[in-house]
């Protein structure tokens, strides 16, 4: 799957999961997580291939290493995506409601 890229966005339970097996598919794969005080060390930790979730995926943390050394897999910060030389479109549905 050469040059196929994937942004996940949000780095939890699951949008890490989702966001390494794409990796491990083959895909290119950027994971977008906000900095902030409560959640902004696990960008650290994915980027350094270390698992911050446990559950019940006990092949995770081995295939997060993987495919972070393989650099199918990184993280960015709501910053860097801001500077960064791509375009993420955003795409809602329309409300079901009444007017």
């Amino acid at each position: 799957m050469k040059n196929k890229k994937i942004a996940v966005i949000g780095m939890g339970y699951v949008g890490i999961p989702a966001a390494v097996l794409l990796a491990d598919a083959g895909y290119d794969v950027t994971g977008i997580q906000r900095r902030s005080k409560r959640s902004g060390w696990k960008i650290d930790w994915l980027n350094d291939g270390r698992c911050p979730i446990g559950g019940d995926e006990p092949e995770m943390p081995a295939l997060l290493k993987k495919v972070v050394k393989e650099s199918r897999f990184s993280i960015w910060n709501k910053e860097e995506i801001e500077m960064a030389p791509v375009t993420i479109e955003w795409c809602a549905g329309k409300s079901t409601e009444s007017k």
